[in-house]
C-alpha cells in the first residue's frame, strides 16, 4: 500500500517565520503503518496515525492519544479489490492503481469505508494529488479538485466528531480548511527518492518552496511535517528541532513508517529482552530469577523470550528495546549462523547487547566480526586482572571457561594477565558486553552468586539511559507497608489460648490492636458447611463476618480447595488439593465462585475484587486471564528472603512474572512459612525483619510486606513473633496501604510510558503508581504534577499527584515553591496550593515553606508542630485526614 505520496515538483521560494502552532495542535504525533503497532505509541504521543487493517482491535489498546485512521482517498494497491470502473490510471513508482474521486460510487464506498472506522477518533487522508499523475488537461484537473473538496467536506459534515488530516492539497487547501483540523507533508529536510526507494537530502531550494507554503497554513491550522531517516535516526532529533523551530510538528521515521520514530518527543524504551534458551518453566531460569530484578530497580522491564521454544523474535528490536541481554547458561543454538546474523543486523542498527555465560556459537569468525579474538587452552591461573565492580559478592570461578576473549578495544572487568596481553572472561564492548561462566555469576553451596555487581554492569554494557525510575517502594517519600493474610489455618486451634481458633486469637491479640490496613482471605472449602469442617462451619463463618466488619479490612479469597499445584491440577491430576467431596477441579469454581463466597460474609458496602494464589503460586495464563478479565487483583508468589544468613541479591526476587500478556504480581516478601523452614521453628518469622532491612539499605528495592497465615496464631511462639513484626514495622517511617493498592502501583510500573522532552522527561502512567526515583533534584516550578520530593540513598524520591501525565525538568538551584517534604499518607485531592492527605495512622506531614509563602492546615488543633529551617513537621495525634493549603506573595 502506498504511505504517503511525494510531491515530485518544487518551486524556488523562501519564506522565514517564527514559530506559531494553532490552539489545537498537538505537541507529539506518530504515524506507525506495522503489524499490531506497539501499545506504548498510543499513550505517550498526542495523536497517532494507523494503518487499521494492521489493528485487529483498536479498543483493546488503552490510550490517552487521538488515534487516526490512515485512508488513501485516491489510490489502491494492485492486489486490492476495487472496481475497475473507478481507475483512472495507475503509480508504477508505488505499484498502485490511481482512483476517480468524481465517481459517486467510489465516494459511497469510501463513505461507507469510514462509518465501519467509528471508533477511531479521525481520519488521516492520504494521496490528495495524484490524479495530478494521470489528468494532464486543467478542466479536468479543477473537476477532480472540486470533487475532492465536496469529499472531504461532507466528511466533516457526516462525521462532525472526527479529527481529520490531508497530506498536502495544497490546491484545495482553501476550499476545505474549515473541515480540516491538520495538514501534513513530508521530505523538509530527508526525503526518498521513489524511483530507487531510498533515503536523500532535500535541495534547499525545493524547501524553500515548501516553507512559503507551510508558513502561511501554519497561522490557521496545525503543520505536521514527516521526514525520513535509515534506523537508528541518528540524526532525528536534529532535524526534528530544525522542523519544530518553524513553528511545524515534527515526526520523524523510517520508509515503510513501522518504526518508532521521533517527534516533539523521543519515546524511550523500558523493557529489556532477555534471550534463554532452556526446557526450564521460566520462572525457574536464571533469566527471571537473577537478571530481571536489577534491571526492575533501574526502572526497565525485563521482557523474557525463550528462543528453544518461540525461535528469533520477529519484531523490530531497536526501537522496543532498551537492550538485549542473552542468557543461554552455556547452551548453543540450532541454527548458529541464522542466531549471528540476527544478533549482527541489531548491532549494525546500534541495539547494545549483553551476552552472560555464553554467546549461543563458538565459530571463530563470528567472534572476529564482533572485534573479539578466541584464546583456547589458557592457564586460569594466571593473575587476575579485575575491575572495580567485580568481586561483588565473591571472587570469579574460571576452572570451567573453556576459553577467553582479546580485543584492544575493550574495558576488561573479569580477566587474566598473559605474555602482558589481558585477556577477559568479562568486558564492556562497542556493541554491548559479555560474561564468560563463573566470570559473572556461579552456584555456590546452593547459591547463586554474583561475581559482578549487575546494577552497573547491566547499565554499563547496554547503554541504559538515566531514566526516572517508577518506584513501587515509596509513597510520599516513606516506606510503603500492606499485610495480606492467607487463609490456611483458620480453623486451628491455639492449644496455649484455651483451644480457641486461630482466627479468634488473630482477631483478639493482632487485628483489633493493629487498627491499618491488612488484606485478608479465607479458603472456602475450609470454613464453608461444604467444606472439610461441617460441624464448626457456623463458629468459623461468624469469626470470619467478625474480622470482615473491621473497617480497616480487606477481603480476599483463597480459592476453594486449595490448589498445591496449579499446573497438575488443570490437567486433573488428583491428591493437589483439599479433599473436598465429589469435586472435580474448575478454574472458575476456584476463583470466581470463591470469590461469591466471600462476599457473603461481608458487611454492606464491602465487595471482594482480590484473589491470593494458593500452593506453588503458578498459575497458567489461563487462570491469569480469568482474573484480568473479571477485573479480580491477584498476588503471591516470588521468593524474597535475603537474611543475614543468605545475604544473596538471588534471594530477591522480581515483581513478578508475565505469562503470556498477563502480569502476576509477587508478594513483595515471602510469608512466615518458609522463614519458619516449613512451619519447624514456629518463631522464625522474625527474620523477615533481617529481609526488611536488606531490602531497604544500600538500596530500597522492596517495600515492607507483612505476610503470613491464620496458623500464626496458634502457637505462642509463631504469635509473639508476629508482634515483634508488627511492631517493628510500626516504628519505621512508613507509608500504609491495602495489598490492593500495592498490586495497583506494581500494575502501573508495568504499564507506565516515558520519553525524553528536550533535557526533561515526559512520563504517562494508570494514576495508581506515585513516587518516580532519580538521581536530581526535581525543577518544581517548570514540572507539572510534581508535589514534592525527599532524599534518600543519594536519590530523589519525587512525589506525584494524581493526574497520570507529568512532566519532569532538574535544577540544583533552590526550589521557591510550597512542597510536601514526606508523609505517612496518600493524597486523596489536590489543586493549586490545595492538597489533602488521607492516612491510615494518625497524620505525620513534612513540607517545606519558602520565606515569603503561609500555609492554613484544618484541623487546626490536635497537632505538634516544629520547624528545621524552612521545614515545617507536623505531626498530629489522632487525625487521619488533613487538608493544607499554602499561599505565596
Amino acid at each position: 500500500m502506498k504511505r504517503l505520496c511525494f510531491n515530485k515538483i518544487f518551486f524556488i521560494l523562501f519564506l522565514l517565520i517564527g514559530p506559531l502552532y494553532a490552539k489545537s495542535a498537538p505537541n507529539s504525533v506518530i504515524l506507525y503503518y506495522g503489524d499490531n503497532p506497539p501499545k506504548e505509541i498510543f499513550r505517550i504521543f498526542d495523536w497517532v496515525v494507523v494503518e487499521p487493517k494492521n489493528i485487529k482491535n483498536i479498543s483493546k489498546y488503552k490510550k490517552e492519544a487521538k488515534v487516526f485512521a490512515y485512508i488513501s482517498l485516491e489510490e489502491a494497491q494492485f492486489d486490492d479489490k476495487v472496481n475497475k470502473k473507478w481507475v483512472i490510471g495507475k503509480n508504477r513508482d508505488w505499484n498502485s492503481y490511481i482512483l476517480d474521486i468524481r465517481d459517486k460510487n467510489y465516494q459511497n464506498y469510501l463513505f461507507k469505508k469510514l462509518k465501519s472506522l467509528e471508533k477511531y477518533d479521525g481520519f488521516m487522508f492520504d494521496t490528495l494529488d495524484s490524479y495530478q499523475i494521470v489528468l494532464k488537461n486543467q478542466k479536468e484537473k479543477k473537476e477532480y479538485e472540486k470533487a475532492l473538496s465536496y469529499f472531504i467536506n461532507q466528511c466533516k459534515k457526516r462525521f462532525p466528531n472526527k479529527l481529520i488530516i490531508i497530506n498536502r492539497g495544497f490546491e484545495i487547501y482553501h476550499n476545505i480548511k474549515n473541515s480540516i483540523d491538520a495538514l501534513l507533508v513530508e521530505s523538509l529536510y530527508s526525503g526518498v527518492d521513489t524511483k530507487t526507494m531510498e533515503i536523500k537530502k532535500v535541495a534547499k531550494e525545493d524547501r524553500n518552496w515548501l516553507l512559503a507554503k507551510l508558513n502561511q497554513i501554519k497561522k490557521e491550522k496545525p503543520v505536521i511535517v514527516v521526514d525520513y531517516l535509515n534506523p537508528p535516526f541518528k540524526e532525528g532529533e536534529k532535524i526534528a528541532k530544525k522542523i519544530s523551530f518553524y513553528g511545524f510538528i515534527p515526526y520523524i521515521s523510517n520508509i515503510q513508517l513501522d518504526n518508532i520514530g521521533i517527534s516533539n518527543i523521543k519515546y524511550i524504551p523500558r523493557k529489556v529482552l532477555i534471550l534463554y534458551y532452556s526446557d526450564l518453566p521460566k520462572n525457574e531460569t536464571e533469566a527471571h530469577s537473577l537478571f530481571s530484578m536489577p534491571l526492575e530497580y533501574m526502572g526497565f522491564i525485563p521482557k523474557l523470550w525463550n528462543i528453544k521454544k518461540k525461535g528469533l523474535p520477529k519484531e523490530n528490536i531497536f526501537d522496543r528495546y532498551a537492550g538485549v541481554i542473552v542468557a543461554f547458561e552455556q547452551n548453543r543454538v540450532e541454527n548458529e549462523k541464522e542466531w549471528f546474523n540476527w544478533i549482527y543486523k541489531n548491532i549494525k542498527k546500534e541495539v547494545k547487547f549483553l551476552f552472560i555465560n555464553g554467546f549461543g556459537f563458538e565459530n571463530d569468525k563470528y567472534f572476529e566480526k564482533l572485534g573479539l579474538s578466541k584464546v583456547n587452552n589458557i592457564n586460569k591461573n594466571h593473575s587476575l586482572v579485575l575491575d572495580k565492580i567485580a568481586n561483588f559478592e565473591t571472587i570469579p570461578l574460571l576452572q570451567d571457561t573453556e576459553y577467553l576473549l582479546y580485543s584492544k578495544e575493550i574495558k576488561n572487568i573479569v580477566g587474566v594477565k598473559a605474555n602482558k596481553k589481558i585477556l577477559s572472561a568479562a568486558a564492556i564492548t562497542k556493541w554491548g558486553g559479555f560474561a564468560l561462566p563463573g566470570s559473572a555469576t556461579y552456584t555456590a553451596f546452593s547459591n547463586n552468586l554474583w561475581v559482578i555487581d549487575p546494577f552497573v554492569f547491566f547499565k554499563n554494557s547496554l547503554k541504559l539511559p538515566d531514566i526516572p525510575v517508577l518506584d513501587t517502594t515509596t509513597e510520599n517519600g516513606r516506606r510503603i507497608l500492606f499485610i495480606h493474610i492467607d487463609g490456611d489455618g483458620f480453623m486451628e486451634k491455639a492449644y496455649f489460648k484455651n483451644q480457641k481458633f486461630s482466627a479468634e486469637v488473630l482477631y483478639d491479640e493482632i487485628l483489633k490492636k493493629y487498627k491499618i490496613p491488612h488484606s485478608i482471605s479465607v479458603i472456602e472449602g475450609e470454613i464453608s458447611p461444604n467444606g472439610l469442617y461441617p460441624k464448626d462451619s457456623h463458629k468459623l463463618l461468624n469469626i470470619a463476618k467478625m474480622i470482615y466488619k473491621l473497617p480497616y479490612i480487606e477481603p480476599a479469597s483463597h480459592s476453594f480447595t486449595h490448589p498445591f499445584k496449579w499446573s497438575r491440577m488443570e490437567n486433573k491430576e488428583e491428591g493437589y488439593n483439599l479433599p473436598i467431596k465429589n469435586y472435580e477441579f474448575d478454574l472458575k469454581r476456584e476463583i470466581l465462585d470463591s470469590i461469591k463466597f466471600v462476599d457473603s460474609l461481608l458487611p454492606k458496602g464491602k465487595k471482594t475484587k482480590l484473589f491470593f494464589w494458593t500452593g506453588d503460586c503458578l498459575p497458567s495464563k489461563k487462570a491469569l486471564k480469568l482474573c484480568y478479565e473479571n477485573n479480580i487483583l491477584n498476588i503471591n508468589g516470588g521468593d524474597t528472603t535475603i537474611t543475614d544468613e543468605n545475604p544473596w541479591l538471588s534471594y530477591i526476587s522480581p515483581l513478578g512474572l508475565y505469562r503470556g500478556e498477563y502480569f502476576q504480581v509477587y508478594a513483595a516478601v515471602q510469608n512466615e512459612n518458609v522463614f519458619t523452614d516449613d512451619w519447624k521453628n514456629f518463631g522464625g518469622y522474625i527474620k523477615v525483619i533481617e529481609t526488611f532491612k536488606k531490602t531497604e539499605s544500600p538500596k530500597r528495592i522492596k517495600p515492607i510486606n507483612i505476610y503470613y497465615h491464620f496458623y500464626s496464631a496458634s502457637k505462642k511462639a509463631s504469635l509473639n513473633a508476629l508482634k515483634r513484626v508488627y511492631e517493628w514495622a510500626l516504628k519505621q517511617k512508613i507509608t500504609p496501604m491495602y495489598a490492593s493498592m500495592w498490586i495497583k502501583r506494581v500494575l502501573d510500573y508495568e504499564n507506565s510510558v516515558i520519553a525524553k522532552k528536550d533535557n526533561g522527561w515526559i512520563i504517562v502512567t494508570d494514576k495508581n503508581i506515585k513516587t518516580i526515583r532519580y538521581a536530581k533534584k526535581p525543577d518544581l516550578i517548570q514540572s507539572k504534577n510534581i508535589i514534592g520530593y525527599y532524599k534518600k540513598h543519594n536519590n530523589f524520591y519525587i512525589h506525584l499527584n494524581n493526574k497520570g501525565k507529568y512532566t519532569l525538568f532538574f535544577n540544583e538551584n533552590k526550589n521557591n515553591k510550597p512542597y510536601i517534604v514526606n508523609s505517612n499518607a496518600i493524597l486523596i485531592n489536590e489543586e493549586k496550593n490545595y492538597f489533602k492527605f488521607k492516612s491510615y495512622l494518625p497524620i505525620e506531614i513534612s513540607f517545606y515553606l519558602p520565606k515569603k509563602c503561609s500555609y492554613k492546615i484544618i484541623p487546626q488543633f490536635g497537632y505538634k508542630k516544629d520547624k528545621s529551617n524552612e521545614i515545617i513537621n507536623i505531626k498530629y495525634k489522632n487525625s487521619k485526614e488533613v487538608k493544607i493549603e499554602f499561599s505565596c506573595k
